[in-house]
């Protein structure tokens, strides 16, 4: 099959399944993996550690724990995600990250905005650590489970298809927030706004997950496909019978 024609099923037969697998790789850009590991020694010499001289290479150091964070919960949720199941570690991972993502924006701003040094320390402190424990739970939760669940909703013959798809819509989410975090935290009011904005989009991750995503666990393809658009397979076979017969007719003609 065609790939423009393969593009035109998945859209017109399979929509709800395009829409939860690009709508779950949107959401895992937009909560802000990539920029916190992207500007990793930005952020943490904006909270306050690091500065001139030698301080910069403190705050690239600091990095190092943040990719350690992240390959840990990695690991854990290679043990956890067949026993658990996909939409549960979400779910229940959810909260945290918006809880953590929002200890960023409270911890910046008690440091940009204390008035003393022992109040911005404290607020420098409180941004560290909610950026470890931020990658940790992103790393159990959104990280990995979006990519899990794209290779379980899209039927065999489109897998290729709906999964060049939903990576394609991860990469531009990538690109957009990454061109616009830095300009958007320029100031210290920038930065506590744009985390505490970045706290809600886990409000609006936890919403679509829970209206919108099934659990795949433990079930086939086939079984995942028939729960998402339960009308796809009889609609597919028409469909393709259609575009078999347009195309033996252009044929001919």
């Amino acid at each position: 099959m065609p790939f423009c024609v393969q593009m035109k099923t998945l859209f017109t037969v399979f929509g709800k399944c395009v829409l939860i697998g690009v709508g779950l790789q949107m959401w895992q850009q937009l909560l802000g993996i990539n920029t916190v590991m992207y500007y990793g020694p930005i952020l943490i010499e904006k909270a306050g550690f690091g500065g001139d001289g030698k301080d910069k290479i403190l705050a690239i150091i600091y990095t190092m724990p943040l990719a350690a964070m992240n390959f840990a919960g990695t690991v854990v949720v290679i043990f956890i995600i067949d026993k658990f199941g996909r939409r549960w570690i979400i779910l229940r991972s959810m909260p945290f990250i918006g809880s953590t993502l929002l200890g960023i924006a409270i911890g910046s701003a008690i440091h940009s905005f204390g008035g003393d040094r022992d109040t911005d320390l404290a607020g420098a402190w409180v941004t560290l650590v909610s950026i470890f424990l931020y990658i940790g739970c992103f790393a159990v939760g959104m990280g990995t489970t979006p990519w899990a669940v794209n290779s379980e909703i899209y039927p065999l013959h489109l897998r290729g298809a709906g999964n060049s798809l939903s990576t394609t819509s991860n990469w531009v989410f990538n690109y957009l927030v990454s061109q616009l975090f830095l300009t958007l935290t320029k100031t210290p009011a920038g930065m506590v706004a744009t985390f505490a904005v970045i706290s809600l989009f886990a409000v609006g991750c936890f919403l679509f997950v829970y209206f919108l995503v099934p659990e795949t666990k433990g079930k086939s393809i086939e079984e995942n496909v028939k729960t998402i658009c339960p009308h796809a397979f009889k609609n597919t076979i028409e469909y393709e019978e259609k575009t078999e017969e347009e195309e033996d007719q252009a044929l001919i003609e």
